[in-house]
């Protein structure tokens, strides 16, 4: 398909903004906004709360997710505002993670995907929870989304490196996750045939510069 024919309709994008809005809402309205923090979010929002002492952090814990609360947990102490920006934020997340996908299949298909994802418990749930599940799944379908993309018009670049932040952001989260999101899509690359091997070594080490970023931080405070 030629690189200028793509075009996301206005409906299919208000559609997946419309999802997204939903999903934010959903735990607000479901659990509601003064829903009590657990002890790994407790863990995670106390590493950069001037408020509190901060909590243990072990090994299986990544930094993303305590800078992803950061401009809340900097902001206020009250739980209803941590809440809401979490709330925005996934719903953000959940708009960029098939905004991919509506270039790839711009029909009813994504919305009605993404708004199934979201009408699932487990994603109400940690709709507004402190915790990495949901944006590991974020990074993991943005990623696979954009190198799909890429394939199909790999003289467009920024789709490369549009691939690598989102495995960078993947590794961020969570990033005993990010290896086995990141396997599947090496090996993709590897075995696109239809494109030259410099194309398939420049891709596979854009996507790998993006997963040493993400695990980059996890790495040098583990040692």
């Amino acid at each position: 398909m030629p690189e200028d024919s793509r075009r996301v309709s206005r409906g299919l994008l208000l559609a997946l903004i419309a999802v997204s809005v939903c999903h934010a809402l959903s735990g607000i309205v479901l659990r509601g906004m003064h829903s009590g923090l657990g002890w790994d979010e407790t863990v995670y929002v106390s590493q950069i709360d001037p408020h509190v002492p901060a909590g243990l952090f072990s090994a299986p814990r990544a930094r993303g997710l305590t800078l992803l609360t950061a401009p809340a947990s900097l902001l206020s102490a009250k739980l209803w505002v941590l809440r809401w920006w979490l709330a925005l934020v996934s719903g953000v997340g959940m708009f960029l993670a098939f905004l991919p996908w509506l270039k790839l299949r711009p029909n009813a298909v994504v919305p009605l995907a993404a708004a199934l994802w979201s009408g699932l418990w487990v994603a109400i749930y940690y709709d507004f929870e402190a915790m990495p599940n949901q944006y590991v799944a974020y990074g993991a379908v943005a990623s696979a989304g954009w190198l799909l993309l890429a394939f199909e018009q790999p003289r467009r670049r920024r789709l490369i490196w549009y691939t690598a932040a989102s495995v960078a952001f993947t590794a961020l989260m969570r990033p005993s996750d990010s290896i086995f999101a990141f396997a599947p899509l090496a090996v993709a690359v590897l075995t696109q045939l239809r494109q030259p091997w410099r194309w398939r070594a420049a891709t596979l080490g854009a996507l790998s510069l993006g997963l040493a970023a993400g695990l980059a931080e996890w790495i040098a405070e583990a040692y």
